[in-house]
């Protein structure tokens, strides 16, 4: 999977996307690096990872269903805040590990 950075410094996912034209670089032109400067901040990440497994207890540290992580992961697949390492730009989460846990969502309100 390919990511692409617009003009205005928006990451974007997809080896289908049709006007490439539109882009100033992509992900074999981006360093890990700046992939990974586009995520929250570290106090960010951590609040939400807290607030994340709040959520997750309240409602019992329980697992979603196998059709349901599939669901969730293949509309991550199709997002463009995902990065080539399975990470949400918007919230900094590891998407594969959060679409497991029961109650919750998408920091983009996609699931």
């Amino acid at each position: 999977m390919t990511i692409y950075r617009d003009k205005n410094g928006n990451m974007w996912q997809g080896d289908n996307i049709k006007d490439k034209g539109n882009f100033v670089s992509s992900s074999s032109e981006l360093s890990e690096e700046a992939i990974e400067a586009s995520l929250p901040a570290l106090s960010e990440q951590m609040s939400g990872l807290k607030e994340a497994m709040v959520l997750w207890k309240r409602d019992g540290l329980k697992l979603t269903t196998r059709e349901e992580r599939k669901r969730r992961w293949e509309i991550c697949l199709s997002c463009p805040a995902l990065t080539p390492k399975g990470r949400c730009t918007k919230c900094g989460c590891y998407m594969r590990l959060k679409t497991k846990l029961a109650g919750q969502i998408c920091p983009l309100d996609k699931w």
